[in-house]
């Protein structure tokens, strides 16, 4: 798990993304791979409370063609629930 932190601050800081200017964050809670969903999550939930951001988890069928645009509309209609993670592995 240090290696995947370690590659996603190494990510955060390539693309000048300030986590104080992020007020939520988004995981994929699957379904999918057990131990990659328990390590996102664990990684989502970490930097939510270090941050103080909304964590909001979405589901792997809400995405199609690596297109996440349904994520930010379903957040806009208020259908993904602030701090509700449910795992589908």
């Amino acid at each position: 798990m240090y290696l995947k932190a370690v590659l996603l601050f190494e990510f955060l800081k390539e693309n000048n993304i300030n986590l104080d200017k992020i007020a939520h964050l988004f995981v994929n809670h699957g379904p999918g791979n057990f131990s990659g969903i328990r390590i996102s999550i664990a990684t989502a939930k970490g930097l939510a409370i270090t941050n103080k951001l909304d964590l909001y988890g979405f589901n792997s069928d809400h995405v199609i063609n690596q297109n996440y645009a349904k994520i930010i509309d379903l957040f806009n209609k208020g259908v993904l629930i602030k701090n509700l993670i449910k795992p589908h592995y």
